[in-house]
């Protein structure tokens, strides 16, 4: 992003844009917003095809018992804008995989889910 004053700022990875109707959306930011719910221990968000948008948002989920999936979807719809709630969720039963540095890995996740979009239901 380039501010007023010329300061080139990166925002995210050029992996982690979204780009979803002619929007682009941040998968940090989404991540930023759902880790806010209590329950989750981590997220990872990743693009998916979409037929009609270009790409969508999926949010793969970890944390204790309670979260669910309409606990993502209501807190994302109490706190960013409608086009950036992710369109898939999946609540894992297992902690997401991490690499050597302690980040989510990423690329590990985006190749278990590159079909999710073929078999899973949308959430909204």
């Amino acid at each position: 992003m380039l501010d007023e004053r010329g300061n080139l700022s990166f925002i995210d990875r050029l992996k982690d844009v979204i780009k979803s109707g002619g929007y682009q959306i941040s998968a940090t930011e989404l991540e930023a917003i759902i880790n806010e719910i209590p329950a989750v221990e981590s997220v990872a968000v990743i693009a998916v095809p979409d037929e009609r948008f270009g790409e969508t948002p999926m949010a793969i989920v970890y944390g204790q018992g309670s979260v669910t999936i309409a606990d993502v979807l209501e807190h994302c719809g109490n706190s960013i804008a409608r086009y950036k709630i992710p369109r898939y969720v999946v609540i894992e039963d297992a902690p997401l995989p991490r690499l050597a540095t302690g980040k989510v890995a990423k690329a590990e996740i985006r190749n278990k889910y590159k079909h999710a979009h073929e078999m899973l239901d949308q959430v909204r």
